[in-house]
């Protein structure tokens, strides 16, 4: 089979496909698109290789006599032990859909998305100016985006002065002020902040609302699960405590 086919021998250590496809799957996933192409892999194989060749240095020299190597595998052993224990400790705990609903109902303030605008702005450095571009607005000598081309001093020019959507705590204060209590559709007179002076139009408005449920069931089956977790794990390490340590602190 291709999971078995031996991609090198190193000491008569045999590196396979499978092998080389479970140490990929280890990964974090940036890392694994890397692994996974043609160079990626041979890359990992190299290095595996080379991981084989020092182990076989390391036996020749009887590394294993030494109290560094002897510590370090005790402590591997103890990691292995309290990661297979962790394991089996948790392997019956599970958190249902109607588990995740019961926390979404009685929580709805936790999944609410904030009030957010989308909104256009013109940026220049004196208040004279921006009184004259106000001005040209009115009269409808231009749009809003053209004035923004051709007189903003912010990079937005580029998009006829659009800011995209955000929420409250993104913009400096004046500026979320004044746009948030603009209505939809209006432009604002020149607004001071610390940048220059802004015009602003609102072109949108959304209110807070709720998530859906399916948005986010499951990132909150995933904290209800390391809830139940962590809740058995304390449970346990008192009840341990008491069994193995707290007898030998008297």
């Amino acid at each position: 089979m291709e999971n078995n086919n031996v991609l090198a021998t190193v000491n008569g250590v045999e590196i396979t496909e499978e092998v080389l496809n479970n140490t990929i799957e280890r990964f974090p996933a940036e890392q694994k698109i890397f692994f996974d192409s043609e160079q990626g892999r041979k890359q990992l194989l190299d290095q595996m290789i080379n991981v084989e060749l020092i182990n076989a240095y390391g036996s020749e020299k009887g590394v294993e006599n030494d109290e560094f190597y002897r510590v370090q595998m005790e402590q591997a052993e103890k990691d292995i032990r309290f990661n297979a224990t962790m394991n089996r400790l948790m392997q019956d705990i599970s958190v249902s859909d109607a588990d995740a609903k019961t926390k979404y109902d009685e929580n709805p303030d936790e999944y609410k998305e904030p009030e957010t605008i989308g909104a256009k702005h013109i940026l220049v450095d004196d208040k004279a100016k921006a009184d004259e571009i106000k001005a040209k607005l009115d009269n409808k000598e231009m749009t809003f985006a053209e004035a923004a081309t051709e007189y903003s001093s912010c990079p937005s020019k580029e998009n006829g002065g659009d800011l995209g959507t955000f929420g409250k705590g993104m913009m400096v204060a004046e500026f979320e002020e004044a746009a948030m209590a603009s209505e939809v559709g209006t432009v604002t007179e020149p607004v001071e902040t610390q940048f220059g002076f802004h015009i602003i139009e609102v072109y949108e408005k959304n209110e807070a609302q709720v998530k859906d449920f399916d948005e986010v069931k499951d990132s909150i089956k995933e904290n209800l699960l390391q809830e139940k977790q962590m809740e058995k794990y304390n449970a346990l390490i008192n009840d341990l405590r008491e069994q193995y340590f707290a007898k030998e602190e008297k």
